[in-house]
């Protein structure tokens, strides 16, 4: 069927397996009561990126109606995210001299390099992805697929934009726009990168796996929203009008993403095992919009760091149910 890939390369899945582990690794941080400038690169960049970027080596071409042009870019790609995120990890949690973390996020910034270079010329007869592959059994999906594809090139966009923020950091260059470290680079890259894919390519996949279809207009909404959000909330984080508009823009994504995953569960006739993790991810996405429209209007002084810690765990909670269906379903294809 094209669009939904069969097992993944074996490259590909080894990120995800890296990821796995950095999920472990930011388990026993959180535990043994590591900063959070080290407990959040394990999670964010080592578990949610390394997730993501084996996500769109294996099935970003095939939604272009393409193979990936380079295939051995997730081999080269995998060594620099890896040793990026343990760059980052060391420097929050101040382990070796400063050269660790300018070495770590310049090795994540090449990296993502490395996948922005490799996708686009891979797409770059069809960058906007008005070929989607899309099988003549799915063609009633291709409105869908068209509008899911358009989005991939802001993904790649808010990546380039935000890759190089780390490193910026840890030089000390201070950018006119957006702050270079902090919330605000970090919600460039999660929710301008990670959740955005996440968006794009489920109304790709989780109409094919529950057989039902999502209205075009609330799918158009739910993407909009969220490649607009994003930008907003990064160059003016905590601020006035911007911050609360892109806060606003950015729950009505989540929100409509739950919304739209929980009425395909609810209309499929097909239960999988571990299927109600798509539910509880949804739940995920909904809590974590509802903390976010309250940081929005709510002073700072008064929110409880424990929000802050909530906000960030749920919303890498909800990566871990998504991505943990999408492979399972993967390999029950491939089996």
């Amino acid at each position: 069927m094209a669009g939904v890939p069969g097992r993944p390369p074996r490259r590909s899945r080894a990120f995800v397996a890296t990821g796995i582990g950095f999920f472990v690794a930011w388990h026993v941080a959180v535990a043994i009561g590591l900063p959070r400038g080290a407990t959040v690169p394990l999670g964010v960049f080592g578990f949610v990126f390394h997730v993501v970027f084996g996500k769109a080596y294996t099935l970003l071409p095939s939604y272009f109606a393409h193979d990936l042009a380079v295939p051995y870019a997730p081999a080269l790609h995998l060594p620099l995210a890896l040793v990026g995120t343990v760059g980052a990890f060391a420097s929050g949690a101040g382990i070796g001299p400063p050269a660790v973390g300018v070495v770590g996020a310049a090795s994540w910034f090449v990296g993502c390099l490395v996948l922005v270079a490799t996708l686009g010329w891979t797409v770059r007869d069809n960058p906007t992805g008005g070929a989607t592959g899309t099988g003549t059994t799915d063609a009633h999906r291709e409105r869908i697929d068209r509008i899911a594809n358009a989005t991939v090139p802001v993904v790649l966009t808010y990546l380039l934009v935000g890759s190089p923020l780390p490193l910026a950091a840890e030089v000390g260059l201070e950018l006119p726009v957006l702050a270079a470290s902090g919330p605000a680079a970090t919600h460039v890259l999660a929710a301008g990168t990670a959740a955005l894919l996440v968006f794009a390519v489920g109304f790709r996949l989780l109409p094919r796996v529950l057989v039902a279809s999502p209205k075009p207009a609330l799918v158009g909404v739910v993407l909009a929203a969220g490649v607009a959000g994003p930008a907003l909330l990064a160059i003016d984080f905590r601020g006035s009008t911007p911050f609360r508009v892109g806060a606003g823009l950015q729950a009505t994504a989540l929100v409509g993403f739950a919304v739209v995953v929980s009425d395909l569960y609810r209309r499929s006739d097909r239960r999988r095992v571990g299927g109600r993790a798509f539910l509880g991810g949804a739940a995920c996405a909904a809590l974590v919009a509802l903390l976010g429209l309250a940081f929005a209007i709510v002073p700072a002084s008064s929110v409880p760091p424990t929000a802050f810690t909530a906000h960030y765990r749920l919303a890498v909670l909800g990566a871990v149910l998504y991505a943990a269906v999408c492979w399972t379903i993967f390999f029950e294809r491939a089996g």
